[in-house]
């Protein structure tokens, strides 16, 4: 199925009507529609079409940037797949296009910070994303059975202030990346596995105290205690093109001042991230291809090899069938000579009638003789 670039794919549905471009791509309009929508390419109207031929005003709704971190590339069903391994199948493929990014990532930023505005800093917890809602409610089954129970062993985890500050930047942190198509994942019973999804890539990320560190076990523990220092950090897979990773509270600014700054960062990271895997995987493709490359040489040399092993043992073959026929024939010769010459000397000193004997003889020479036998054929390839 084919790789589209977004231009490509949004021409096809202004074009064409979205029933007959997903049928010569093998989709249904529906399939095809989901595709548009996860790409953020827009599709006419429905009566775009019937307009048209009517020669009615339509509205052509021009193509929206990319967004960050979203692929500029879709692929429209499953990608190829050559199982067992056929590198000739693989290299018929052609090779996808390096990726080109015109906009340079400060221009990308750019506009990030204006479109993403002003992120406001979160007062209190009474109306809390999801994200964080389920944090809250967790806690309050906790609290619940701890203060029913005498021997409470799982108490609250986040009653603290400096938890519930902790709270407070991460929803609001959740709603400034939701507002921009970004989606926060919590997990973890404290709260500390956090990551977005920027576009088509997921980010990991931390907020915690700056001295904070996991335990033992590899688990990061809540911080009990009065209000203390926040520090958040992106913790992207290439640090290149990444102008920023770490914000914390400052003399004279907290971090709830820099939500904006953080966001858009987050966002930035997130294209930074698309790109740089875009051009590992155009690399990728360039040495899966040298590989094939070499594989299909090395199977070739090892077919000729062996081409070259058969042609010399069907050689050698003749040559020990030919030695086995003469030395046959050469002993069934020397039994005939050998015959000859006793009856020659048993005629000249009358010692008797040899003829059952000769008989004998004369016929196991018969049966050796490959010529008499008519066992003497010309081997293949002659």
């Amino acid at each position: 199925m084919p790789l589209l670039s977004r231009q490509a794919l949004y021409d096809l549905v202004w074009k064409e009507p979205v029933r007959t471009v997903a049928a010569s791509l093998g989709l249904s309009d529906v399939g095809l529609k989901k595709h548009c929508v996860a790409a953020n390419i827009p599709v006419p109207d429905r009566g775009y079409w019937a307009k048209l031929n009517a020669g009615k005003p339509v509205v052509h709704v021009s193509l929206p940037q990319r967004a960050p971190g979203k692929a500029a590339f879709i692929q429209i069903g499953a990608p190829a797949r050559h199982w067992p391994y056929d590198p000739a199948a693989e290299l018929a493929e052609p090779l996808p296009e390096a990726p080109t990014f015109e906009e340079p990532l400060e221009d990308v930023h750019g506009r990030i910070i204006k479109q993403v505005g002003k992120v406001p800093r979160v007062r209190d917890l009474s109306s809390p994303t999801a994200v964080v809602r389920k944090l809250i409610e967790a806690d309050t089954k906790r609290r619940i059975k701890y203060q029913a129970s005498s021997f409470g062993w799982d108490p609250p985890l986040f009653d603290s202030p400096f938890e519930q500050r902790r709270l407070r930047v991460l929803d609001a942190l959740a709603s400034g990346l939701s507002r921009q198509g970004a989606k926060m994942d919590v997990t973890g019973k404290t709260g500390r596995d956090l990551r977005v999804k920027i576009g088509d890539q997921w980010l990991a990320f931390s907020l915690d105290h700056p001295t904070a560190k996991p335990d033992r076990w590899g688990e990061h523990q809540v911080q009990a205690g009065p209000v203390g220092p926040l520090k958040f950090e992106l913790k992207p897979r290439w640090d290149e093109d990444v102008p920023r990773r770490v914000w914390a509270d400052e003399e004279g600014s907290k971090l709830e001042d820099q939500l904006t700054e953080i966001v858009a960062a987050a966002l930035l990271t997130g294209e930074a991230e698309y790109r740089n895997l875009a051009r590992s995987q155009h690399a990728w493709a360039i040495q899966r291809r040298a590989q094939n490359e070499a594989e299909i040489i090395k199977r070739r040399t090892e077919a000729e090899k062996q081409e070259r092993e058969r042609l010399e043992r069907e050689a050698q073959e003749r040559r020990d069938l030919l030695f086995s026929q003469a030395h046959a024939w050469r002993t069934a010769m020397d039994i005939r000579g050998f015959v000859s010459a006793v009856l020659e000397q048993s005629a000249l000193d009358g010692s008797g009638s040899h003829k059952d004997w000769s008989d004998w003889a004369l016929s196991e020479a018969d049966r050796l003789d490959p010529v008499k036998q008519d066992v003497l054929r010309a081997p293949e390839g002659f």
